[in-house]
């Protein structure tokens, strides 16, 4: 996992929906010169609502070594009340099950961001 980046509006009213857009930048170190992973992300904001509300797996991205690769998904927030919406996303990656390779360093395979929008009139 290279960044976890997170653009939501600066701000939005009370009851308006708005798009949340989540990208996840990976990168395959090696030793394998391509793997398939998993990719799972875990979006929360608390006090309001999400679509989807459960986590999202993306399955068999291809990496190959040393190549940059972005995976992006978005959510539609609501938040009844007035304040400020904390969206934050946690992304984790794991070697797909049909892959016959170990990672060699598995303190690289997550990652989050969050980004603020103000709620109110």
């Amino acid at each position: 996992m290279e960044d976890v980046s997170v653009r939501a509006p600066d701000s939005a009213l009370p009851g308006e929906s708005f798009i949340v857009r989540v990208t996840a930048s990976l990168r395959n170190l090696g030793p394998a010169s391509a793997v398939l992973v998993d990719t799972t992300f875990t979006f929360s904001v608390p006090g309001c609502d999400a679509i989807p509300s459960l986590p999202v797996t993306v399955q068999d991205t291809d990496l190959p070594q040393n190549i940059g690769v972005s995976i992006g998904r978005s959510w539609l927030v609501s938040c009844a009340q007035a304040g400020t919406a904390a969206s934050t996303v946690d992304v984790d990656i794991v070697i797909d099950a049909s892959q016959a390779i170990t990672d060699p360093d598995t303190t690289n395979n997550s990652g989050s961001g969050s980004d603020p929008t103000i709620v109110g009139p």
